[in-house]
């Protein structure tokens, strides 16, 4: 018979493996692989609790502008173009990556987005997107045997890190831009696709439903649901190509689509859903406010007719 303590036992505890970090002791001989996990330790807290408040997306700047817009404030880097053109800029700006690193444009870009001819068929939407690359995967060339510098600091053969006379110890932040087809790479940051209604067949608002409908409360206790083990790319823009011209490539440029997919870092979203929430409960208490003043001026000038028989009436001679 089984005592009434073991069919009260709670499940076994089941852990699940995290970070790691080094136990120094005295007289230990430490390694590189030994530092570069004690720093890499509190560098994966930090990204952690990024990755849970901030998620991914940008946290300023970086808008993609048409240099040939009316409105377009020419720069040093980036000046006005006339229309049509196939020219974007990008303006210098900060993101957050899905892996919790943070993404900077230290500079005004162009991107030239004029469409192959040799490109059959040419596609009529582009996603521009950026991420975070390192010196040690970003692509270089080799300068070994060239007798170039290979950014460790010594010209000659030195191989960048082949030699164990000469290594890069060293690593540098890179910003990579690059123009996608649509619909872009997997686990692109971005808001979801506008829905499109199907009476008039008009994007509707591009916010997830569980935004739109959450409070602002709600929408920060939320996890991100981004990808942090895969390549972390941020969509700056969508671009619209037009179709090939008959007789003549330059009769239309590209054009920014208006319901960008931009998706901010998850307090700016939230605070941003919110405020467009609260534009919308005004908009419409507005709207009742102005239809209630209405039927009352209506029935006011009703009451006043009315009054003015009832006057005319008595006034009346007998």
């Amino acid at each position: 018979m089984r005592s009434a303590k073991h069919e009260c036992e709670l499940p076994h505890t089941t852990r699940s493996m995290s970070m790691q970090s080094v136990k120094f002791k005295d007289g230990m001989v430490i390694t590189a692989d030994d530092l570069d996990t004690a720093m890499r330790y509190p560098l994966g807290v930090f990204q952690t609790l990024v990755r849970a408040y901030f998620g991914c997306g940008i946290v300023c700047g970086l808008e993609v502008r048409d240099p040939g817009d009316k409105d377009y404030k020419e720069v040093s880097d980036c000046p006005k173009l006339p229309t049509p053109n196939f020219i974007v800029c990008i303006a210098p700006g900060v993101a957050l990556g899905c892996d919790g690193y943070p993404i900077e444009l230290c500079a005004p870009i162009r991107l030239n987005l004029t469409p192959d001819l040799c490109c059959d068929p040419r596609p009529e939407k582009v996603l521009i997107a950026i991420r975070r690359r390192t010196s040690d995967d970003a692509p270089r060339q080799d300068c070994g045997g060239q007798g170039g510098n290979c950014g460790c600091g010594r010209n000659g053969n030195c191989g960048c890190g082949q030699s164990p006379s000469c290594q890069c110890t060293r690593v540098r932040d890179h910003a990579e831009v690059r123009v996608f087809n649509a619909p872009g790479p997997k686990g692109l940051c971005a808001l979801p696709e506008p829905k499109i209604s199907q009476q008039d067949g008009v994007a509707g608002n591009a916010a997830p439903e569980r935004e739109s409908k959450a409070s602002v409360c709600d929408c920060l206790k939320v996890c991100s649901d981004c990808d942090a083990c895969g390549e972390s790319w941020i969509l700056l823009g969508e671009v619209k190509i037009p179709k090939k011209a008959v007789g003549n490539e330059t009769q239309a440029g590209i054009s920014l689509l208006p319901h960008g997919r931009r998706q901010y870092v998850k307090p700016i979203q939230c605070a941003c859903n919110e405020t467009q929430r609260l534009k919308e409960v005004d908009d419409k208490r507005l709207e009742q406010y102005k239809a209630q003043q209405k039927a009352y001026l209506e029935q006011q000038a009703k009451l006043e007719d009315r009054l003015k028989l009832l006057e005319d009436k008595v006034n009346r001679p007998n």
